[in-house]
């Protein structure tokens, strides 16, 4: 029984191949972003233009402490993850998008 092994082309196109896809991969995604927002490139605006414009969003234990959230749990902490505990949210997006109305015939 003979095994089969590759050649030293087939290792260099699987290598091509998988170097492709991860270039291609971030592209892919902020393409199908893009096409969501129903933009063709990427709004040029600077972080500085952000900052000003929109408001800081208050972090979650303010938010929570404010509108009397009790949970079962002893601690927020005890559930957390490390990256989840240090991370702050800066800033809040959202864009408003027209709903298609549906028609219905009876």
């Amino acid at each position: 029984m003979l095994k089969h092994f590759p050649t030293v082309k087939q290792i260099c196109s699987a290598c091509v191949l998988r170097e492709q896809n991860k270039v291609l991969r971030p592209e892919t995604i902020k393409s199908q972003i893009l096409s969501k927002l129903c933009l063709k490139q990427v709004p040029n605006i600077s972080r500085e233009v952000v900052n000003k414009l929109l408001p800081k969003a208050p972090p979650l234990q303010q938010l929570l402490d404010h509108h009397d959230f009790q949970g079962d749990a002893s601690s927020l902490e005890d559930f957390m993850d490390a990256d989840e505990y240090h991370a702050t949210t800066e800033s809040v997006i959202t864009m408003a998008s027209e709903r298609e109305l549906q028609h219905f015939s009876h």
